[in-house]
């Protein structure tokens, strides 16, 4: 039996924020590891008491002066006891609710888990996760992982139980525009633009073919077969079903879209990566989403220790830099602030490791030369496009005009010298291009390139 005064204190700590916490009125998150504080008193090096009552609330009275009937069945109404966050490290959790084992991020659908990257600013700082027990239990409605000694994500349950079934109803929407050429869609992408521009996994082919198109998001799934549909066209002969509509179909996947981000995946990033691709579609609106989408995700962090599969890994990389790419280009273009910044921005760079193909790809070894292709002109285009930040940052930013301006006559000889760097780093990018990406070269393939 607990001692009367040990089984108060254990009961308030479940309905209530201890003293410290009610009167900072910040979040009183439970250290189960030690019962005897909260986090917060904990990290200020406090006593956590349950001493002091609730502060009375103030009576709300009617014109005549008399209390407020709703108020007062609420106030005699039983209290709920007080919902506690446990918190769990990510080496605590079973393998097969990690990341590492079954990759939620990749087959949302299938996992059925969202995860957020908790900031160090907020009021559950990543680095006090270490004072919390590791569980032993499989996986709350909510909990945390720590992907790093300072990265920690919230992974989360959908928030209505209808998420799941309208997603299925839009994947099965999304197989019937495209009808009966689906896999026709999928092989067209596959072949032309996969491999020049890296930003789904090889395993969701095979993923696709496995499972017929299931488990897949649809925002994604849709995207794919919007670019396809042109290779398609040219492909179809007489006879043969008409080709999807491609307004129907692009409709589709922007709702998709719109719906994903609610609860991002990375399959949302993709998406809208494919979407922006698209013509006639407003780029500049679409990259301001999916760059907040990339904080959410944690897109912008080195992933390069943390806890999750090597295909999970090198993908996060090559989103997050096609993800830059577009955002300084779309900077360039439309006259736009960039969204990223380079001092808010870790991403390590790309290695050949990142682009090895999945053991399906490698047993196959057909189009290796293109592979070799296209991964060196997505290496490239990220190479240049650092180029392009520096120009952005040395002469488009308000404070770069600004101080050219206030230089008067010598903002010219300003300009010279600012110009310089950037012109011996592209000097030096255009030097050490590989002779396959030369514009007066092509590579004979037996087939023409995608690009």
């Amino acid at each position: 039996m607990i001692p009367g005064s040990d089984a108060s204190n254990a009961r308030g700590r479940r309905e209530r924020p201890c003293d410290a916490c009610r009167k900072r009125k910040s979040r009183c998150v439970i250290d189960e590891s030690l019962r005897k504080s909260c986090m917060a008193c904990g990290v200020h090096g406090q006593e956590c008491t349950y001493n002091e009552d609730p502060q009375p609330r103030k009576r709300r009275l009617d014109n005549q002066g008399h209390e407020l009937e709703a108020l007062k069945r609420r106030s005699t109404a039983p209290e709920v006891p007080r919902r506690t966050v446990t918190l769990q490290t990510f080496t605590s959790m079973p393998k097969s609710d990690s990341p590492s084992a079954t990759n939620p991020e990749l087959y949302p659908l299938q996992n059925w888990v969202y995860s957020t990257h908790v900031g160090h600013t907020t009021e559950l700082e990543p680095i006090l996760f270490d004072l919390s027990a590791p569980g032993s239990n499989s996986m709350p409605e909510s909990s945390f992982q720590k992907r790093d000694e300072r990265t920690a994500f919230l992974v989360q349950q959908p928030r209505h139980d209808s998420t799941r079934p309208s997603k299925v109803s839009a994947m099965r929407d999304v197989e019937k525009l495209v009808k009966p050429h689906g896999p026709l869609l999928m092989h067209a992408y596959h072949s032309t633009l996969h491999r020049d521009y890296p930003v789904v996994e090889d395993e969701l082919f095979h993923h696709y073919v496995s499972s017929g198109g299931q488990n897949i998001d649809p925002a994604l799934l849709s995207a794919m077969y919007c670019l396809a549909v042109p290779s398609l066209v040219r492909e179809v002969g007489e006879g043969a079903a008409p080709p999807p509509d491609i307004v129907r179909l692009e409709d589709a996947a922007f709702r998709a879209f719109g719906e994903s981000l609610c609860q991002p995946t990375l399959s949302t990033v993709q998406a809208g990566l494919l979407l922006m691709q698209r013509p006639n579609v407003d780029s500049k609106t679409l990259n301001t989403q999916l760059v907040g989408v990339a904080h959410e995700l944690g897109l912008h962090l080195d992933c390069s220790s943390w806890c999750v599969s090597d295909s999970e890994r090198s993908l996060r990389k090559r989103l997050a830099w096609a993800l830059y790419m577009q955002d300084k280009w779309c900077s360039l273009i439309h006259g736009r602030p960039s969204s990223i910044s380079g001092t808010n921005w870790a991403v390590r760079g790309l290695k050949d490791a990142d682009f090895a193909p999945s053991a399906e790809e490698a047993a196959k070894g057909s189009g290796s030369t293109e592979m070799e292709h296209g991964q060196a002109l997505f290496t490239q285009m990220v190479a240049l496009t650092l180029i392009l930040s520096d120009v952005l940052d040395t002469f488009y930013t308000l404070q770069a005009m600004r101080e050219v301006e206030d230089a008067g006559q010598n903002g010219t000889r300003l300009i010279l010298e600012r110009a310089k760097p950037v012109q011996i780093k592209l000097k030096e990018w255009f030097a050490h291009l590989p002779p396959t990406l030369k514009m007066d070269t092509s590579i004979t393939t037996g087939k023409a390139s995608s690009t």
